[in-house]
């Protein structure tokens, strides 16, 4: 095969391998993240551009996701918010609802860590959202809870703000409210 060919496969190769170790470390705690970041961290990065240069997506959205919850763990809120957004751009494009929604998730619990009680509601709704949509019950309670967490140390301007965001995007009742019966 020809020298290019060659190389690309050794690199799809490379690619593949990185990310699967990144999709594997995103869901894990920083304690489980740290060391495989330290001796691997410049490798993510390559395997990731080059991921994007051979076009796959795939391995570049789980190599973005990965470096967000690397950043996110370790308080980097700036360069987390940067990396899930990149990776939403990516699951928009391929039509990942579900995927979406978790990077929504994942950008409200960001903005709530930053006490932007508004815009953490905003993902978060949307998630909840999407997350119906899919039918995924455990990760829309999950949503729910950590919306109602934000939720609480809001002040009552925000809260009033929030619970009118809930009301328009038609979730029903709210879910501190009792409701009937």
């Amino acid at each position: 095969p020809p020298p290019d060919a060659l190389r690309d496969a050794w690199t799809r190769a490379f690619v593949d391998v990185m990310g699967r170790l990144a999709d594997a470390l995103a869901p894990r705690p920083l304690n489980e993240q740290r060391s495989w970041f330290h001796l691997h961290e410049a490798s993510f990065h390559v395997a990731r551009a080059e991921a994007e240069r051979l076009g796959l997506d795939q391995d570049f959205a789980a190599l973005t996701q990965s470096l967000a919850a690397y950043a996110q763990n370790t308080r980097d809120f700036k360069a987390a918010e940067a990396w899930y957004r990149k990776s939403l751009a990516i699951k928009e494009k391929q039509g990942d609802e579900h995927g979406a929604a978790s990077t929504y998730h994942q950008l409200g619990r960001i903005a709530g860590l930053r006490e932007q009680y508004e815009e953490s509601g905003e993902w978060l709704i949307k998630a909840v959202v999407a997350f119906r949509r899919q039918r995924d019950a455990a990760l829309t309670k999950q949503s729910v809870q950590t919306f109602m967490v934000l939720y609480h140390r809001a002040t009552p301007a925000q809260q009033a703000k929030l619970r009118e965001r809930w009301d328009q995007a038609g979730l029903g009742t709210f879910p501190e409210d009792p409701g009937p019966g």
